[in-house]
């Protein structure tokens, strides 16, 4: 691969790794502070902050797993170093 190509590559996995990143803190940690908060709500009959706690963390988390992995591979064809 040739230099300014390596650069570019590089660029587009570290910004999908940072967008990645940011998701799985927002849906980690920052959901689960308004808990409380988000409890007055009801989501399929329960306080939408321990569905989110639960179930929805998790849901989002094996969702991104599926987007990062087709944007990762899109970005290896892009650059001519996806695996077969």
């Amino acid at each position: 691969m040739a230099s300014p190509d390596r650069v570019s590559y590089w660029n587009k996995t570290r910004n999908l790794m940072f967008i990645m990143l940011a998701l799985w803190v927002f849906f980690g940690y920052v959901i689960h502070m308004f808990v409380g908060s988000l409890n007055s709500i009801t989501f399929i009959g329960f306080p939408l902050g321990f569905y989110m706690a639960a179930q929805g963390s998790l849901i989002a988390f094996v969702v991104m797993l599926f987007v990062f992995a087709r944007k990762q591979n899109t970005i290896d064809e892009e650059h001519g170093v996806a695996e077969d």
